[in-house]
């Protein structure tokens, strides 16, 4: 869970920094899947404050990539 959100970081640096339509396109499905993996951690584990923080910074994540996305895709 921990790792999904940080290849979320990754590939919205690799975005930022080379924001072509393959590395936005990356970022999208890198946060799709850290998405899902928070999904199941709530869905399994008592303990939810970690993940909320998790997704906490995953949010972020996805409004810097709404800010990039429009800016370099039609």
């Amino acid at each position: 869970m921990r790792n999904s959100v940080d290849n979320v970081i990754a590939a919205m640096g690799q975005a930022q920094s080379n924001p072509t339509e393959q590395a936005i396109q990356q970022a999208q499905n890198t946060i799709n899947q850290a998405e899902n993996a928070l999904a199941n951690a709530l869905e399994k584990s008592e303990q939810v404050e970690p993940i909320h923080r998790l997704q906490e910074q995953l949010n972020r994540n996805k409004q810097q990539f709404d800010q990039l996305k429009p800016n370099h895709l039609s």
